[in-house]
């Protein structure tokens, strides 16, 4: 790094960084909350269906029933803490989790940034809105459940994405997130290789310590973290390998729907629920 290059501060608190590691892009961690963050955006592919179909996914609607599994599982979890059944899935992508929760009963709502994906949960008859929460979201609802699986990593301003997820919320209300530990035991063996920083859509990783302060200065009390895993597709699996020709091996499950669904922890994802304090 050019000597007097001024870093940029922490996009969650606004603490001073120090650099983590340069490559394959410069990624800073927090001398504050511990948070890490990119340096810069790179809004690469804009989650479109590039982004879905050969970019970060192999084919994500491929691995429909590896995500609704993982969806019912989370579902089970929310009904035992909350007695209504309206729910907004922040970051829905093509509604796959909201057509688990409407199976199982709940009123489910969904909003994603990608015009791509909410087209094709339309098409598969789910309430899904185009935009961000604080644009698209009609005056006026509110929901028992806000769920942000695996897109606060995604987003310009955390900060404010959970201050609207919490006006959002019915009085007994819960929000419940998962995203990618940046303290675990994983992680750290991994460094730079690890699996969640190779997104270069992905702009902040958090330790448990940040994700807490974060819910707390927005008005949340953290009632449980845990780190449970998830279903994924061999499709996927191999889509991510280094191993040699692992991609071409990826689209030949696809295409010959032979795709089998593996339970994989590896102990780096958080799962949070919290409550307006």
């Amino acid at each position: 790094m050019p000597e007097g290059t001024i870093l940029p501060s922490c996009r969650l608190c606004g603490g001073p960084g120090t650099v983590w590691f340069e490559r394959p892009r410069q990624v800073l961690r927090c001398q504050s909350c511990t948070a890490l963050y990119a340096s810069t955006d790179q809004r690469v592919q804009e989650f479109t269906e590039a982004y879905y179909r050969g970019g970060v996914y192999s084919d994500y609607l491929a691995d429909e029933p590896a995500i609704r599994r993982t969806a019912a599982a989370r579902l089970r979890r929310l009904e035992r803490r909350v007695a209504g059944r309206t729910l907004l899935d922040v970051g829905c992508a093509t509604g796959f989790f909201l057509e688990a929760a409407r199976a199982r009963a709940w009123t489910a709502t969904g909003v994603d940034v990608s015009r791509y994906a909410t087209d094709v949960a339309r098409g598969r008859g789910c309430d899904a809105l185009t935009g961000s929460i604080d644009q698209a979201v009609p005056s006026g609802r509110r929901f028992a459940v806000v769920t942000l699986w695996d897109t606060i990593e995604h987003l310009d301003d955390v900060k404010a994405t959970l201050a609207v997820a919490r006006e959002l919320l019915l009085p007994g209300g819960i929000l419940a997130l998962s995203t990618g530990d940046a303290g675990s035991v994983f992680a750290r063996a991994t460094g730079a290789h690890w699996r969640l920083l190779q997104d270069p859509t992905h702009r902040v990783f958090f330790t448990e310590q940040a994700l807490r302060r974060l819910l707390e200065r927005v008005g949340f009390r953290v009632a449980e973290v845990s780190r449970r895993g998830k279903w994924v597709s061999t499709a996927m699996i191999l889509h991510h390998s280094s191993i040699g020709a692992a991609a071409h091996l990826a689209r030949w499950c696809v295409r010959a729907r032979v795709n089998p669904m593996v339970y994989v922890n590896l102990g780096d994802v958080m799962t949070v629920i919290s409550v307006p304090a």
